[in-house]
C-alpha cells in the first residue's frame, strides 16, 4: 500500500508540474531547460523506488512491470524532433532569399529552440535508460551475490528493455559519465550493504553489467554491429580490453544462467565490434587533435614555468656570477652564443577540454632540465673541456668509486657526495677558494640516480672547468 501511495504521488508530481512545463508549447524555452533537473530528479526517484521495491521482494515483478510501465508513460508523447522548422527548407530558403530576409532568420530562430529542445529530449530519454541499466546492475550484483533464481528473473524483467547493442553501448559512456560526475545512487546502494563505523572504496562495477547485455542483445548469425566511436569509451576500453572483460565474464559461473546457451561466438562478436569502436574513437580523437588550436593561456604558463625552472636550475650561470666572471652587453648575443634545443611534446599539453593531456608543470621542469645540460654542454665545449661525460656502466658503484679515485689523484679531496632525486640537483656544496682564483670543490660530486649526468668541477689550479663522466 506504501509503494502504490508513493508510486501515485511521485506520478502525480511528475505528470502533472514537471512534464506540462517541457512538452506545452507555450513555455519558453528558459522554462523548459529549468526543467530538466526536476524532471531527473524524479526520474532517480522512480530508480530508487524500484531498487526498494526489488529489496523487499525480487519476486514481485508485477510491482516492477507497474512502475516500468508508469515510468515510460512520462515524456511518451513528445518528440521535438518532429516539429517544424526542417532544417532542408530553411537552407533551402536561405538560397533562395538569403540571410537578411526576416522569414529566414524567424525560421532560424525557431530551429534554434528545436536543436535546444531535442538535446534536451535525448538527455533526458538518456537519463532515464542510464537509470534503468543502473537497476539491471544491482539485479545482476544480487544475484551473483546470492545465486537466488528471483533476482535472475528481477534481471530478465529489467533487460527486456535493453535490446539495441549502439543504445547499449551509449547508455554504458553516459552512466560511466554519470556516475564520474558524483551524480548517481549507485556507489550508496552498495555501501548501504557494507557493515558501518569501516571505511570502503567502493566503484560499481558496470563493465560487466554490460557484457552480459550485449552478449544478449547479440544475434550469433548477424554481422558484427558497427558501434559509434565514443572518446570515452575508447580510453575506458584501454583500462580493460575488450578480451579481458569477455574472458572474465565467460569464466564466471555465477554468470552461466544470466547467458545465452553457448555464449562464445556471441562473445567474441562482442569483441571484434569493441575493437572496432576503440579504434575508430582512436582515429577521432587523434583528427580533433590536430584540427584544434592551441590554448594561448597554456602556452603562455607552459613558457613561463619552463622559463621559471631554467632560472632556478642555470648551475653556471650562479657559479660565474659568484666569481664576477660575468659581463653584461647591450643588444643580442651573437649567433655562435645561441643554442637550440628542440623536444616533441604532446600536442595534449596545449589545449583546453577532454583532450588536454595533463603534466604540464612536469614536462616544463624537463624541458628546463634538458636546457641546463645543454647549457652546460656547449659551454664545456668553448672552454675547451678536457674530456667528455662517460657513457654510465652496469656497476654504477664501481664507476662511482673510479671518479673519486681519479679525484682524489689530481689532489681533491671529496667528502660529500650530493644525489639528484628527479634528475633536479638538491644541493650545491661550492665555496670560494682562499686564492679567490676560480672555485674550489670540497668533495662536491654530482650525480644522478644513474650517474650519467656530468660532474663537473672547480680547480683552483687554473681557472675554468674540468669535466669527468660519472
Amino acid at each position: 500500500m506504501l509503494r502504490s501511495w508513493l508510486h501515485g504521488r511521485l506520478r502525480e508530481y511528475a505528470d502533472f508540474h514537471i512534464e506540462p512545463t517541457i512538452t506545452r508549447e507555450a513555455s519558453s524555452l528558459e522554462e523548459r531547460l529549468r526543467a530538466r533537473e526536476p524532471m531527473e530528479d524524479a526520474f532517480a526517484a522512480f530508480a530508487n523506488l524500484m531498487k526498494v521495491a526489488l529489496d523487499h521482494d525480487p519476486r514481485d515483478l508485477e510491482a516492477i512491470a507497474e512502475l516500468n510501465g508508469e515510468w515510460n508513460q512520462l515524456l511518451r508523447h513528445w518528440d521535438p524532433e518532429r516539429q517544424p522548422p526542417d532544417p532542408w527548407f530553411v537552407e533551402a530558403l536561405i538560397r533562395e532569399r538569403g540571410e537578411d530576409d526576416p522569414e529566414v532568420r524567424r525560421l532560424q530562430d525557431q530551429a534554434s529552440k528545436r536543436q535546444a529542445l531535442m538535446e534536451l529530449h535525448n538527455r533526458l530519454v538518456g537519463v532515464r535508460r542510464l537509470h534503468r541499466f543502473g537497476l539491471c546492475f544491482w539485479a545482476l550484483r544480487r544475484y551473483q551475490a546470492t545465486q537466488e533464481q528471483e533476482w535472475l528473473d528481477a534481471f530478465d524483467a529489467l533487460a527486456a528493455y535493453f535490446s539495441s547493442p549502439i543504445e547499449l553501448t551509449q547508455t554504458l559512456s553516459d552512466i560511466t559519465q554519470y556516475d564520474w560526475d558524483d551524480l548517481s545512487p549507485w556507489s550508496n546502494w552498495i555501501l548501504q550493504e557494507l557493515p558501518t563505523g569501516e571505511a570502503h572504496m567502493v566503484s560499481p562495477d558496470f563493465n560487466v553489467t554490460y557484457a552480459v547485455l550485449m552478449i544478449r542483445s547479440l544475434s550469433p548469425t548477424e554481422d558484427v554491429p558497427e558501434l559509434l566511436p565514443d572518446r570515452r569509451l575508447g580510453i575506458h576500453f584501454k583500462v580493460e580490453e575488450p578480451i579481458k572483460l569477455v574472458e572474465r565474464v565467460l569464466a564466471d559461473p555465477k554468470l552461466n544462467d544470466a547467458l545465452p546457451d553457448s555464449p562464445e561466438d556471441r562473445a567474441g562478436t562482442l569483441v571484434e565490434a569493441l575493437d572496432a569502436m576503440v579504434a575508430a574513437a582512436d582515429i577521432l580523437d587523434e583528427d580533433a587533435t590536430i584540427s584544434a588550436s592551441l590554448s594561448d593561456a597554456l602556452t603562455d604558463e607552459f613558457e613561463a614555468k619552463v622559463q621559471e625552472s631554467w632560472n632556478q636550475g642555470r648551475f653556471l650561470r650562479r657559479a660565474f656570477g659568484h666569481t664576477g666572471s660575468i659581463q653584461l652587453e647591450d643588444g643580442d648575443p651573437p649567433p655562435t652564443a645561441r643554442h637550440a634545443v628542440s623536444a616533441w611534446q604532446s600536442k595534449g599539453l596545449f589545449l583546453e577540454g577532454e583532450a588536454r593531456v595533463h603534466g604540464h608543470d612536469h614536462t616544463a621542469r624537463e624541458l628546463a632540465a634538458a636546457l641546463g645540460r645543454e647549457e652546460m654542454k656547449k659551454a664545456l665545449h668553448v672552454m675547451g673541456a678536457s674530456s667528455l661525460p662517460d657513457a654510465p656502466e652496469d656497476d654504477p658503484a664501481a664507476q662511482l668509486r673510479r671518479v673519486l679515485a681519479e679525484m682524489r689523484a689530481s689532489g681533491l679531496d671529496p667528502q660529500l657526495i650530493l644525489m639528484p632525486s628527479e634528475w633536479r640537483l638538491l644541493a650545491e656544496a661550492w665555496r670560494r677558494s682562499r686564492s679567490g682564483v676560480g672555485w674550489h670543490q670540497r668533495g662536491a660530486h654530482m650525480a644522478t640516480r644513474r650517474l650519467s649526468n656530468p660532474v663537473s668541477r672547480f680547480d683552483r689550479r687554473r681557472p675554468g672547468i674540468r669535466a669527468h663522466g660519472s
